[in-house]
């Protein structure tokens, strides 16, 4: 009966021991999140996060260990004897553990950071929150969540902070007014408060029934879609001043009557 009341102690200090080292950790993480919500380093906090996660899972381990080991169970042994079902369960969590995997590598060679705009099929968001498995998304323009499994980050496009603008103009418009006018736009669009640099370029392409002429604006990667559409404004308002027109797909028909 002493041997058992021993075993029982022995397990309850473990699990204090533990459950104490855990509180402070996730207190130390309160306090280190505060202090760097303010850092430069998009990344720091991320890297904060997951060392602290590693932390927590480690005490976690160490407890089980230290029980097992305490109450006369031999953690080799069990480990060795239970080889085919750890197979099984690796089977199982073969997605997970590529999760981790590539969630090492995204933080160590750095693919994105919080804060970043990126594109994943599709959609553009701002990475909000990344972990050793998943990595949060805010799409820009709607406000929603999804959560990225980090096994498919190959898929993940990161956005810089600069945008074309093709303006389709018909042949038939006065090439030196063209750019004199697409000029004068790019000039009123650098003037707008969100946008860091805008150039006009020139003639970009030849098509069927247009020319392209190219704009490219510079601005912070969260501001994407509102800087394109009051650029888009300007350049209306620009085009419409200098009597340019946008033209518009058109089918020309030949009708050939009987002579």
């Amino acid at each position: 009966m002493t041997e058992f009341w021993q075993k029982i102690i022995s397990t309850n200090v473990v699990l204090l021991i533990a459950l104490a080292l855990f509180f402070i950790t996730c207190a130390a993480y309160r306090r280190s999140s505060k202090k760097i919500q303010t850092s430069p380093l998009k990344d720091k906090q991320t890297l904060v996060r997951v060392g602290f996660d590693a932390v927590k899972v480690l005490i976690v381990i160490g407890a089980v260990v230290v029980i097992l080991q305490s109450n006369g169970i031999d953690v080799s042994s069990l480990v060795t004897s239970l080889g085919l079902v750890s197979v099984v369960v690796g089977l199982a969590l073969q997605d997970p553990m590529r999760d981790i995997i590539m969630g090492i590598h995204m933080l160590a060679d750095r693919f994105f950071v919080v804060g970043d705009v990126v594109e994943y099929s599709g959609v553009i968001g701002v990475v909000e929150v990344m972990n050793l498995q998943t990595t949060k998304i805010r799409e820009l323009e709607t406000g929603s969540v999804f959560v990225l499994c980090n096994r498919d980050v190959d898929q993940v496009k990161v956005l810089s902070g600069v945008f074309d603008v093709d303006v389709p103009l018909s042949y038939q418009e006065d090439v030196l007014l063209v750019h004199q006018t697409l000029k004068s736009v790019a000039n009123d669009i650098s003037a707008l408060e969100s946008v860091e640099e805008c150039a006009y370029l020139g003639t970009e392409d030849f098509k069927d029934s247009s020319i392209l002429y190219k704009i490219r604006v510079r601005r912070k990667p969260k501001e994407r879609f509102d800087v394109r559409r009051m650029a888009l404004a300007k350049i209306q308002d620009g085009l419409h001043n200098a009597g340019i027109e946008v033209p518009f797909n058109q089918l020309d028909v030949h009708l050939f009557g009987e002579k």
